[in-house]
């Protein structure tokens, strides 16, 4: 596969994925601490089908070499990714106001 002009040199990867994890990471942690949380069951159920869409999706373009599987696995990630990112958002600003 030949690379765009602007692709990264390949050292960058692992230090910004590396930051990336332990951002979900962290976001994670912040919103199972935080109370109330909304959604919770299902933010669980969300979540686990993020993440596991998130590791499928290497395998689906690279290894099964599907780019439509791919593509419906990143709109799949972009309505879990809102989701997640609304219950994330309404936990912190619940929290937040404790703080105040």
């Amino acid at each position: 596969m030949n690379r765009p002009a602007l692709t990264p040199p390949d050292w960058v990867f692992a230090p910004v994925w590396t930051v990336l994890y332990l951002t979900i990471a962290a976001s994670i942690m912040l919103y199972y601490r935080s109370t109330p949380r909304p959604h919770t069951g299902l933010t669980s159920t969300v979540l686990a089908a993020h993440l596991a869409a998130n590791f499928a999706w290497t395998g689906l373009f690279f290894g099964l070499h599907s780019p439509v599987a791919a593509l419906a696995d990143i709109l799949l990630l972009d309505a879990s990714l809102v989701l997640l990112i609304t219950w994330f958002w309404q936990a912190n600003r619940s929290g937040m106001k404790r703080w105040s």
